[in-house]
């Protein structure tokens, strides 16, 4: 599948009328894919060289825990190997400093 398929897939399976979480990863799904899901919705998103996220100028978390998040959600059977691998690549555009966190898919 090419990323636009695998983005809309994803865009589908985890909208807020699909898939229930919290907020925060809600509003961080919906920044990697390129929804507007919450109110507010993350303007401005970035991974700083030490793997904190910025957002919109204020401190939203560890980058290691979104990419923890993503994983549980791939051993729960929510995301597919393929969805996986594109949400990873979608975090990484987010940090500029070149941060790199992310383990092997399996």
């Amino acid at each position: 599948m090419t990323d636009k398929i695998i983005r809309a897939v994803l865009a589908q399976k985890l909208h807020p009328d699909n898939f229930k979480t919290g907020g925060k990863l809600q509003a961080l799904l919906a920044v990697l894919l390129g929804q507007e899901w919450t109110k507010p919705n993350i303007g401005e998103l970035t991974i700083t060289s030490d793997g904190f996220m910025i957002a919109d100028g204020g401190f939203l978390g560890d980058a290691i825990d979104l990419i923890d998040n993503l994983y549980r959600m791939k051993a729960q059977k929510l995301l597919t190997k393929e969805e996986l691998a594109y949400l990873l690549r979608c975090v990484q555009k987010y940090s500029p400093y070149g941060w790199k966190a992310v383990k092997s898919i399996s």
